[in-house]
């Protein structure tokens, strides 16, 4: 398409031709998008025409940030409590807990295979330390449950990029001293004991508490990606897990 259909301009051209008649003719159409957005005649025409065609379809690739809380480190004693995705670029916030799909945390099965789905939903993930933790505890919770376990799909990990040989020397690559470091306007939340101590217990006060810490995670985590997609930090994408 050319430079000028921008995504605005379609979906204004869109909204001009659902409020005209149903029975409109091809160039009543036109007319009526010429005179309420003053466009020319010839570009009235191309952007009907991307529209009937299929052209103007937003295919932009989407992704998701996620993160997990659990009840604990290993998959086989643990539980999933909560899950938080961030999807870009249309920025959206959505967060699945285990009070959403059993009654008791002890039961998440449905859990997993929800954020299974939604995870292969997009044609990449981002998640941070999520080679190192997170894919492997949601894996052992799908294969526990007999659920399918999640297929391999591209996915960053920006935790390697303050890490290891390759990575920026710093203190420490955790996500509390990178987001420090970077001085990013939202910090990694901070949990008391007590409120873990509760939510391990299935309390769903407590665990309204993780959900934002959750959602904390993954919009810290977005901030990090995006420094290092700015500084060509990213080398290659690789399909996991």
């Amino acid at each position: 398409m050319s430079d000028w259909m921008t995504p605005e301009l379609i979906e204004d051209v869109r909204r001009v031709l659902r409020e005209s008649l149903p029975e409109r003719t091809a160039g009543q159409g036109r007319t009526l998008v010429e005179q309420s957005l003053g466009l020319t005649s010839y570009k009235a025409r191309e952007v009907i025409r991307a529209i009937d065609s299929g052209e103007a379809e937003d295919v932009s690739p989407t992704f998701c940030v996620w993160d997990i809380e659990t009840t604990g480190l290993k998959g086989d004693f643990g539980r999933l409590l909560c899950c938080s995705f961030l999807t870009l670029p249309n920025n959206e916030m959505v967060t699945y807990k285990w009070t959403d799909y059993s009654d008791s945390y002890e039961d998440d099965g449905k859990l997993a295979a929800a954020i299974r789905d939604k995870i292969e939903e997009n044609d990449f993930s981002v998640g941070y330390f999520s080679k190192g933790f997170d894919f492997g505890f949601l894996q052992a919770r799908l294969a526990d449950n007999g659920e399918r376990l999640l297929e391999r799909h591209l996915h960053i990990d920006p935790i390697w990029y303050f890490r290891g040989w390759r990575g920026l020397k710093i203190g420490s690559s955790s996500m509390k001293n990178v987001s420090e470091f970077l001085g990013l306007d939202e910090q990694k939340m901070q949990v008391p004991k007590s409120v873990w101590i509760a939510a391990n217990a299935g309390n769903k006060k407590a665990l309204e508490v993780l959900v934002d810490r959750c959602e904390s995670d993954v919009r810290v985590t977005a901030k990090i990606m995006k420094f290092a997609l700015k500084n060509r930090m990213v080398k290659n994408i690789q399909s996991y897990p």
